[in-house]
């Protein structure tokens, strides 16, 4: 009888175990608040409202810069009024605004609650043979300024085209590679004297476009006695624009691993066709929620998950909080070559999103998983997929922690 009634009270403490445990929290969801809108006000209140983070990069505080004057336009007239707004000068990017602009913005962040994970930075991505110390000193004070008064640590940012803007196809590419790494250095130096730390992307025609190359320059910048530390973000869509070839943004990832310590989720399609008159920069590339375009995001979020410990020990020994940021960057309205603009149709992306995390297994918890809300309907109540359960008394499962699917037979 004495054997009966402790298994019948460890099964009802499995099953309250169970039915209660809420795992520590891995990663979290980081958005471009100006994909939503430029407008500052406008795009807090999107980011507030559905708990995202923020990466932080343009903002403006006038109202030609609202989201209904941008929503749904054609390309043309969408990069005409974006034209006629930086003609005006009333668009800043963080790391060049006036400094009472830059506070003003910081303190709206703090008044309505938005964290900021990163300075979405334009540092780097200028042609090699015509940056100078002088301007990358500039750009970095900026950037330091930013992350000073947003309250982040870390710095997003890329390595240098090669060549110039006339000839990017200059003869002497190995020494401007290690122009670069110089230059790089030269960066990473101020950033660790200010405390920071740079994440670089993959991009689109700059020395570190693949995942392979960007390893190997943040090796090269990283093996000196100067004990400097960069990481990477992997963009998945970066890969697919440039290579078309099968499972590009899928290799590009795994040659990353080492590095990594968060991902920009933006997914393409790879059939797009470059116009005359067009480069990849500059083509209006048709962007798609994360898992509809070729950037394999099945298999690399998944695979993802097996190294965020790894990751998350490396973030905590920068002193940072662990979280694993996860960026979203949907470019599904319009794109160019230093952002792009989704618009209204953000929610779409970020549950596009879900699905995907819904679909892994092994345990991974998203730390501001509110932003994961699920519409009833056109125009009803937004009810939080944790809070909803919980009132019904449905245990609260973590979004990863989903039986195994056939996923990884996708892969290579």
């Amino acid at each position: 009888m004495v054997v009966i009634l402790k298994k019948y009270l460890y099964t009802l403490g499995c099953v309250f175990w169970k039915m209660t445990y809420q795992p520590e929290p891995v990663v979290k969801i980081v958005a471009f608040g100006d994909e939503y809108s430029l407008h500052a006000k406008e795009h807090f209140e999107f980011l507030a409202k559905h708990g995202l983070e923020l990466s932080a990069r343009f903002f403006s505080f006038v109202d030609r810069a609202k989201l209904e004057h941008f929503d749904n336009l054609p390309t043309e007239e969408y990069r005409k009024k974006l034209g006629e707004l930086s003609d005006s000068q009333v668009v800043y990017n963080v790391s060049n605004a006036p400094k009472k602009s830059l506070q003003r913005y910081a303190d709206m962040a703090k008044d309505y609650g938005v964290k900021a994970n990163d300075v979405g930075s334009p540092l780097g991505k200028q042609w090699i043979g015509a940056a100078s110390v002088s301007d990358i000193a500039k750009v970095t004070n900026g950037v330091v300024r930013a992350a000073n008064a947003l309250d982040t640590r870390i710095i997003r940012m890329f390595s240098f085209y090669p060549g110039t803007r006339e000839n990017p196809m200059a003869a002497n590419r190995n020494e401007q590679y290690r122009d670069a790494i110089a230059l790089l250095r030269y960066v990473g130096r101020d950033l660790k004297r200010a405390g920071l730390v740079g994440f670089l992307e993959n991009e689109t025609g700059l020395f570190g476009n693949t995942g392979y190359t960007l390893r190997q320059i943040i090796e090269d910048i990283t093996g000196n006695p100067d004990g400097l530390k960069f990481f990477a973000y992997h963009d998945g869509a970066n890969d697919v624009r440039q290579n078309k070839r099968e499972n590009a943004a899928l290799q590009s990832f795994r040659e990353l691993k080492q590095f990594l310590a968060g991902l920009h989720i933006k997914d393409a399609p790879s059939d797009y066709a470059i116009k005359n008159g067009e480069s990849i920069e500059t083509a209006e590339w048709p962007h798609s929620p994360a898992g509809q375009g070729d950037s394999n995001y099945q298999v690399i979020l998944a695979e993802f998950t097996q190294i965020i410990p790894r990751i998350r020990r490396k973030l905590k020994g920068l002193g940072l909080d662990g979280l694993v940021p996860l960026v979203l960057e949907p470019h599904r309205q319009h794109q160019g070559k230093y952002g792009g603009f989704t618009g209204s149709l953000y929610m779409e992306s970020i549950m596009a999103l879900r699905g995907l995390l819904d679909g892994i297994n092994r345990g991974v918890n998203v730390h501001n998983s509110e932003v994961f809300n699920m519409y009833q309907g056109e125009g009803d109540k937004i009810v939080s997929t944790r809070q909803s359960r919980l009132k019904k008394g449905i245990p609260y499962r973590p979004l990863l922690d989903i039986p195994d699917r056939p996923l990884l037979t996708r892969a290579v």
